[in-house]
């Protein structure tokens, strides 16, 4: 079986949906062949998009494609996608790339230069153009430097000398702005040719709003048939790229190569001319069927969408836990028209989870928490984990088909954090107008909710840990025996009908302070809290500073001995200026006690009989 690595970042889902479209052919041709989709699913016209964006593309290694296909815009700085592109070299991995140039890479996509000239050279011939403009698409865009340059030259070549260049960046905004400056002129151009369709709906909107006709004042043209100029009236006179086609022949000579074939550096795909109604070409609706059926799924698609996301955002906003929220995502993903779908969480993420740190990049592994898949298996309850994998297997091996499917993966991220990612057998639906978009953009933002709630509950109970604990041991203090101590207490009394009480004293604790100073008295404290906390690990207790140099502890079975024993080793294992001395007082409480009080005070009782004994024996000593 063949794997072929596609990565894209491209917002336009248009272009998308076509390109999707062309991989799915090719892997119903090809049995042998399995796709994969990282889409970094870039912002509208967002030049210089985050770090965070990219992150995605570091999920799968090189080594374990066959081949890899790479497609961006400007969003994607080309020098990103170059490295990449240099890696497959070293390794010797065949790469291609998408309708952009790159080093050590085929080519394959439109030749915008031929395309643009063949454009403007119908203005000239056919429509008898001698005052052209043209709007720019953004500077740093090789398309847009090859689309300008093919003016300038057709314009050259037919002897125009009256053409101006106006600055432009792909969206409408800037095709506004052009119509606008062309307004300040005293004589408008014959024909405004714009780099993309986007421009040219701008132009005209500014153009129809101060009664100028298109195409009977002014000709304009744009690039790319996106159906925003399907619908405009009159239809766009534009260029189909035929992105479908494109992708099938970036597969087909990655596919190629695998079996050895030698490549020419650029496979262009033919581009086709769609002379419409705003250079006066064609007057009739030939597509109205067309327009009313995209209409038609685009309305039906948002609808599904809003229906989803009141009850999706419902059931996910309700959630306590990750793993509530889990299982309400995985309740709706059969409504989300993702085909079998998995959700991949990462586990560095998970385990930040109730930490104010960031998840700024994926690790090395990741848990599947959420899939649609009839075979999934069974979660474990504690936190709905299905599968955990490395992160460069991108989805649990058993899921993966031996050859001709295609594999969408979409990136789950907040701002700041990477979450984990989406993976979708076959192209979905819910990918047509963005709306996966939309949907993984609601799942992280209430991911990113709970988790926040969970970090606040943590800050609050660090907070009430404070609140209940003593400063200087790390033992309860007497506000943690209220809120804990008595009611651990009853619970033994109630369980076994049995406790033990055991109160400590520090001996001499006043000759350590006069001699050694209070620093070291308080290093006493914390040794004899360190024993304390030694004699009661993995015992069902609760200790505390009782105050002062007093400890106590209440526990469901004696811990005399066991704090004899971890004062002998202490003070095999440590030496100080001061020698560290308890007494120890323990009372066996029953079922037919008077009060936590009074089992204390017998308690404190012992212990002072045990501390008086130590007396009398230093004195017969000493005499």
């Amino acid at each position: 079986m063949y794997k072929i690595l596609f990565l894209t970042f491209d917002w336009n889902y248009n272009i998308a949906n076509e390109y999707n479209s062309g991989i799915q052919k090719f892997v119903e041709d090809h049995s042998d062949t399995n796709i994969y989709v990282f889409n970094g699913m870039g912002k509208y016209n967002k030049v210089d998009a985050e770090n965070r964006n990219f992150e995605i593309f570091n999920i799968p290694e090189l080594d374990h494609y066959d081949g890899v296909a790479l497609q961006g815009n400007v969003s994607w700085p080309v020098e990103k996608r170059q490295a990449i592109a240099d890696q497959c070299r070293d390794r010797g991995i065949p790469c291609v790339s998408i309708n952009y140039p790159l080093r050590s890479c085929t080519y394959i996509g439109t030749d915008n230069y031929e395309a643009m000239a063949k454009m403007v050279s119908h203005l000239i011939v056919i429509h008898g153009s001698r005052r052209p403009y043209f709007v720019t698409g953004l500077a740093k865009s090789q398309e847009a430097i090859d689309r300008q340059r093919a003016f300038t030259d057709v314009c050259a070549r037919y002897g125009i000398h009256e053409y101006r260049i106006l600055e432009g960046n792909w969206n409408v905004a800037s095709g506004a702005a052009a119509a606008e400056q062309i307004l300040k002129e005293e004589h408008l151009p014959d024909a405004l040719v714009c780099s993309n369709d986007d421009e040219a709906i701008g132009a005209m909107n500014v153009l129809k709003e101060h009664g100028i006709q298109v195409p009977q004042d002014i000709l304009v043209t744009g690039f790319d048939n996106r159906d925003i100029g399907i619908a405009y009236v009159p239809r766009l006179t534009t260029v189909s790229r035929d992105y479908a086609t494109i992708l099938y022949t970036g597969m087909d000579a990655l596919y190629r190569m695998f079996h050895g074939e030698k490549l020419n550096d650029s496979i262009y795909s033919p581009a086709e001319m769609k002379y419409e109604g705003t250079c006066g070409c064609c007057k009739s609706s030939r597509d109205e069927r067309q327009f009313k059926q995209m209409y038609y799924d685009m309305d039906t698609s948002f609808k599904k969408y809003f229906m989803l996301q009141n009850y999706l955002h419902e059931d996910m906003a309700k959630s306590a836990s990750i793993e509530e929220l889990m299982s309400a995502f995985e309740k709706h993903l059969d409504a989300m028209q993702v085909n079998t779908a998995y959700l991949m969480i990462d586990k560095q993420y998970l385990f930040r989870y109730e930490s104010e740190d960031d998840n700024y990049h994926y690790s090395h592994s990741a848990v599947m928490m959420a899939s649609n898949h009839p075979d999934r298996g069974t979660y474990e309850k504690r936190n709905h984990f299905y599968d955990s994998i490395s992160t460069a297997e991108v989805l649990p091996h058993r899921f993966e088909k031996p050859g001709g499917m295609l594999y969408m993966v979409y990136p789950v991220k907040s701002t700041e954090s990477c979450i984990g990612w989406l993976v979708s057998e076959g192209v979905c639906t819910a990918g047509q107008y963005n709306t996966i978009q939309l949907i993984l953009l609601l799942l992280s933002t209430d991911m990113e909710i709970v988790r926040k709630s969970a970090i606040l509950k943590h800050m609050n109970m660090q907070l009430g840990n404070l609140y209940l604990t003593d400063q200087l041991t790390g033992l309860y203090n007497r506000f943690g025996m209220e809120h804990y101590g008595k009611e651990f207490f009853e619970q033994c009394m109630s369980a076994h009908q049995h406790s033990w009480i055991c109160f400590i004293d520090i001996d001499d604790m006043k000759a350590i302070n006069d001699r050694f100073g209070h620093e070291l008295g308080d290093s006493a404290l914390k040794d004899a809290s360190g024993i304390i906390k030694e004699a009661v690990k993995d015992r069902n207790a609760f200790a505390m500073r009782y105050g002062g140099d007093e400890f106590l502890i209440i526990s469901e079975e004696s811990v005399k001995d066991r704090i004899r024993s971890a004062l002998i080793r202490y003070h095999e294992n440590e030496k100080r200026m001061y020698y560290l001395s308890l007494s120890v007082g323990e009372y066996a409480v029953h079922h037919d006690f008077e009060s936590l009080n009074a089992c204390i005070e017998q308690a404190d009782e012992k212990m002072y009989e045990m501390k008086k004994k130590k007396k009398e024996a230093a004195s017969r000593k000493h005499l």
